[in-house]
């Protein structure tokens, strides 16, 4: 049965028992920390591995983004409880699962620029970050390079005395630096270096076409900025606790208020901004943003369930 043969609201069930499949297939195996790495590993080497082949056949993109829901399945408890109760960022989690098995629905309808768009994209940034988070003797020299840099910034701004030492945590797959200043015990993991966000603008900037030129000065435009403000982002937050711990905060709470509060809102502004440079500097980048995200205009059995539920 062809997907445009599949009713509107078979196609809508069908998308929202996926959904709840997943997330809770993702909620039972966290329970255990061996299989959830495990499969987690396994999940995303399949997902970038069948994207990167979707490249030259298109066919192998579907179960590509199904592997990618699923992987993010897996993330929501995990990042929910290492993160001292991180609801932002268990969200986006979760987010992402209906988000990728929506690119899965659309690949039935056919082939699409957007869609290898999207998959060049996570390809480059999903390859890099992993990269460095599965091989640690790539991510620690970043990590400690954050670290030591951050501490340097507080050193020269404040009057206490900051220092850097380091342990092993259990859920993370290497050694921690840990920033002390004062009250404040801050640890650098590799979500704290700010690659995240560098790897998705640059993705984006390798991924589209455009010259050669005109990619290198949105680089050099985005990259040397993230990774800037990133450092302030870290030696605030250091500062920032230590400052309401001795005003009475528990460091969860000051913790809470900073890094998933303060922080998220001033990186999400900072990134729309950067965004901004960089769709002038690179037209066709906006181009491809654009065509991605209306995807849904386009139509489909689940956007007239949608439309029809709405109505």
């Amino acid at each position: 049965m062809k997907i445009a043969e599949v009713g509107p609201g078979g196609g809508l069930a069908t998308y929202g028992a996926a959904n709840v499949l997943l997330l809770s297939a993702g909620y039972l195996v966290w329970g255990s920390t061996s299989v959830h790495g495990a499969v987690s590993a396994l999940l995303v080497a399949s997902a970038l591995t069948l994207l990167a082949a979707g490249s030259f056949r298109p066919g192998f993109r579907l179960p590509g983004w199904v592997a990618m829901a699923a992987y993010w399945a897996l993330q929501p408890m995990q990042l929910y409880h290492r993160d001292l109760a991180d609801v932002v960022n268990a969200g986006f989690a979760a987010l992402a699962v209906p988000f990728f098995l929506y690119l899965a629905y659309r690949e039935l309808l056919g082939d699409d620029r957007a869609l290898r768009f999207a998959a060049g994209m996570s390809v480059v940034a999903g390859g890099g970050y992993f990269a460095l988070y599965y091989a640690p003797v790539l991510g620690d020299q970043l990590r400690y390079a954050v670290a030591y840099i951050s501490r340097g910034i507080l050193s020269a701004s404040t009057a206490g005395n900051v220092g850097l030492a380091e342990r092993y945590t259990p859920g993370h797959p290497e050694y921690m630096p840990i920033i002390e200043l004062g009250n404040a015990r801050i640890g650098i993991i590799l979500a704290c270096t700010g690659i995240q966000s560098i790897l998705i603008f640059v993705s984006g900037i390798l991924v589209t076409s455009a010259p050669a030129v005109d990619k290198a000065r949105a680089s050099l435009a985005t990259v040397p900025t993230i990774f800037g403000l990133n450092l302030l982002r870290v030696s605030g937050e250091a500062w920032g606790i230590d400052y309401l711990m001795r005003r009475g905060w528990s460091e969860v709470t000051a913790y809470n208020f900073l890094e998933n509060g303060v922080a998220k809102v001033a990186s999400l502004v900072a990134l729309f901004v950067l965004a901004y440079v960089v769709f002038a500097l690179l037209p066709s980048l906006r181009d491809d943003v654009m065509n991605l995200v209306s995807l849904p205009k386009r139509g489909g059995p689940l956007e007239r369930a949608v439309a029809g539920i709405v109505a």
